[in-house]
């Protein structure tokens, strides 16, 4: 997301290879310069190594095309019945294994337990919802009276290259390849380094639950085999979900060889508390929509937008709301907010709140440096919920994505300046509009440029 300020020299020895003088370097970047074979994956809770990994090969590459082309010839051959209870068995197989995934989640990437477990159970409700429209969705679509007989028949098209986020280890990866396995395609996902280990349970999962033809693989490869892969004649699409930069570097690719891609990358979300809303509930919602995921979150509510009137009573509101929200060890149940992910997103995040202030912002509440955890987590990637107002232009808290629990709040006189300061952005992800009167949220989340915008519930999918 943010480009790094600078670029440190890596560590001589393998043992000091993450160090946090090279913090401003993900982790992934720094084990390549030290041996582009492997990569090492860390525990944000205490910054220790847990595992090492391979580098996909250039070999690994070809024999995984090869094998996804096998796997895609002989799934759309198999029928749609069969498929479909394939993906409810992959349902039943996170039902029973819930817990490990969560905890797994926790492990790896810092999600909190209890957002852990969300996460899995809205993955078994998309698997069931797909499963119980794909009859239906797969259905020849008759065109009218074009000819004595006309239809579109939708067909599987070959290999769909996925390269998939650290953010949502099972959701994003499992709400974009559902489609593609029911519709007889096969599926190659490129996850990202910082969670190797979640994606190869979602891999076995996978064929646990009846996929065992190669019809889902994972690949750890490096960017570099990029073009090799959705150059192939064998893939037939590629999605993304990531930064705005993989974002373009994606898009070129899939331009340069004709093919269909779909992107979703970062975003500036605007949370307008109009001067009719509850204000209670408005700063629940935000505390949510911010700090939920440690502020990791590409539709977080990351612009405050309040109208001049309650500007006041929802910072009384918020503070408290904020300050309800545990931080700690993950794998605690009762923890809110665990570590971000990586130590160089902690570094940027500090960086970027600490430049944000230096240019004016005003902290209403928290604290730039690191949270204070018992032992053995002080070490770990933890930092307090922010609030930040008064943020001038060419502050990044107003002009960039902070993906960590900065709540940056702007006061407006009126719906169209908080429309148009809504706006003034170029992201258009997602929004949110507070306010009793539904009549006008909704007048209000019309003139909104967003491709999803929430009325008085951020998400409209986060109960807690």
């Amino acid at each position: 997301r943010r480009p790094p300020r600078s670029t440190p020299k890596p560590s001589s020895a393998a043992s000091d290879v993450y160090k946090r003088q090279v913090s401003t370097q993900s982790t992934w970047d720094i084990f390549q310069m030290r041996n582009a074979k492997f990569f090492m994956t860390i525990c944000p809770s205490t910054n220790k190594v847990l595992k090492e990994f391979p580098f996909a090969s250039a070999a690994d590459v070809s024999s995984t095309l090869a094998k996804a082309h096998e796997g895609y010839k002989f799934n759309k051959q198999v029928p749609l019945s069969t498929r479909i209870q394939k993906i409810l068995n992959i349902a039943d197989i996170l039902e029973k294994r819930k817990m490990e995934c969560a905890e797994l989640m926790a492990t790896e990437m810092g999600k909190p337990i209890k957002f852990g477990v969300f996460e899995v159970n809205e993955v078994i409700g998309i698997m069931k919802h797909k499963a119980a429209v794909a009859e239906g969705a797969l259905q020849p679509q008759i065109l009218g009276p074009l000819a004595k007989k006309a239809y579109t028949l939708l067909q599987p098209m070959g290999i769909h290259f996925c390269v998939h986020p650290w953010n949502f280890p099972f959701w994003t990866v499992m709400n974009t390849f559902t489609q593609s396995l029911l519709s007889g395609m096969s599926v190659i996902q490129k996850p990202s380094p910082t969670i190797p280990q979640c994606a190869y349970l979602v891999e076995q999962i996978i064929r646990d639950a009846g996929f065992k033809n190669n019809e889902y693989q994972v690949l750890l490869a490096d960017t570099d085999h990029f073009e090799t892969i959705i150059g192939d004649p064998r893939v037939a699409g590629v999605s993304l979900t990531g930064s705005t930069r993989s974002g373009k570097s994606i898009g070129a690719l899939a331009g340069k060889y004709v093919k269909p891609f779909l992107l979703e990358l970062g975003g500036m979300d605007p949370f307008v508390v109009l001067e009719d809303a509850d204000m209670k509930k408005s700063a629940a919602q935000g505390a949510l929509g911010r700090l939920c995921n440690s502020g990791q979150v590409c539709v977080g509510a990351k612009r405050m937008i309040v109208n001049e009137k309650v500007y006041d009573k929802f910072i009384e509101e918020l503070i408290p709301a904020v300050k309800g929200w545990k931080v700690g060890d993950p794998h605690d149940p009762d923890t809110m907010m665990g570590p971000l992910a990586r130590y160089d997103l902690y570094d940027t995040v500090r960086q970027q709140v600490k430049e944000s202030v230096d240019k004016g912002s005003r902290v209403l509440y928290g604290d730039v440096e690191q949270l204070k955890v018992p032992a053995p987590l002080e070490k770990g990637n933890f930092i307090h919920p922010l609030i930040l107002d008064n943020i001038p232009k060419g502050a990044p808290a107003r002009e960039e994505e902070i993906f960590g629990p900065c709540l940056s709040l702007f006061k407006v006189k009126n719906d169209e300046e908080a429309i148009a300061l809504a706006n003034n952005i170029p992201y258009g992800l997602g929004a949110t509009v507070m306010s009793e009167n539904i009549p006008h949220a909704e007048k209000v989340a019309e003139q909104i440029d967003a491709g999803g915008v929430y009325i008085n519930q951020w998400l409209s999918l986060i109960h807690i």
